[in-house]
């Protein structure tokens, strides 16, 4: 009975195997946390042809909000909870460079997850997830059909709510839509308040040394593979965006990488922004970002449209 079981079990994995590499539609696909979309976004990135992506861009969750469907042939290497360094480290590991790499400057010190990056890069898991997509982490079955049970589940709700109200759609607008997820935040909410006060707070003299170091040791290997390097900063609360951190830190960069010899995309010229804590955009302020980003990169010929 359990040799049964086993060898049912196996051939389960290999039929699903075959399925996940040579039949899924594209959106067989799934994630459950943040820590799950990582992963994906650096998987993705590593095993799918990203040969002809002709720009990367590395940054944290405050970039990672930047929404490249409308930005030809650039990809999102910026994570959630990740640093600037987990993405250059990432590109490091692989043959073929993009034509540019735009490095966002407003979490540069958070240091690099060694423990992230070695796990996608061990030779056991590196081979193995290539070869295998279905070991891949948004390729998991549980978190697939969770997936479309609650669609299901939505989608019931709706037509039911549709019957009901003698079938008018009880969805509520895209406009009520966009709103529910732009909602943002204020100085009187905790998350921004706090923000606004660490604002005030400058560095270690030797973390900021340690952490340029860093990342002059990336750049320069990324020169010398004649990529362009390009540093952008992400707009935030205009009550927090010129307070002692961001303006120290934004000179320290100009210091470290003068414009004669390095690309900077200006910040927008806004007068408000809306963020939900002070730092991450709302979703419509992103779009509204991402449309400035494209425009800013046609300028300074990073892009060919």
């Amino acid at each position: 009975m359990i040799r049964k079981a086993f060898i049912l079990a196996f051939l389960g994995l290999v039929a699903y195997g075959v399925f996940v590499k040579w039949m899924a539609p594209k959106w067989w696909s799934a994630t459950q946390n943040t820590d799950q979309q990582n992963v994906t976004k650096a998987e993705n990135f590593i095993y799918d042809d990203t040969a002809s992506y002709r720009n990367v861009i590395v940054g944290s969750s405050l970039s990672a909000r930047i929404v490249t469907d409308s930005l030809q042939d650039t990809y999102n290497l910026a994570m959630g909870g990740q640093s600037i360094y987990d993405g250059l480290n990432i590109l490091k590991h692989r043959e073929h460079l993009p034509r540019a790499v735009l490095i966002e400057t407003n979490v540069f010190m958070r240091k690099e997850n060694k423990v992230f990056t070695n796990a996608l890069f061990s030779p056991i898991n590196y081979y193995s997830k290539k070869e295998i997509p279905a070991l891949r982490k948004d390729k998991q079955p549980i978190a697939i059909f969770s997936k479309i049970i609650l669609k299901g589940v939505y989608f019931s709700k709706d037509k039911i709510k549709e019957v009901l109200h003698g079938g008018r759609t009880s969805k509520i607008s895209i406009s009520a839509e966009i709103k529910a997820d732009n909602e943002p935040g204020d100085l009187s909410t905790k998350m921004t308040h706090d923000t606004y006060i660490e604002s005030f707070k400058l560095p270690r003299q030797e973390d900021v040394v340690d952490s340029f170091n860093n990342l002059k040791s990336y750049v320069s290997y990324m020169q010398k593979k004649n990529v362009v390097i390009v540093f952008f900063e992400m707009p935030i609360d205009t009550r927090i965006q010129e307070l002692p951190l961001q303006k120290f830190l934004r000179t320290k960069f100009l210091q470290t990488f003068p414009k004669s010899n390095y690309k900077y995309i200006p910040l927008p010229n806004w007068k408000h922004c809306n963020t939900f804590d002070g730092l991450h955009l709302t979703r419509e302020d992103a779009i509204k970002y991402t449309a400035y980003l494209k425009g800013e990169i046609k300028k300074n010929h990073c892009l060919n449209y």
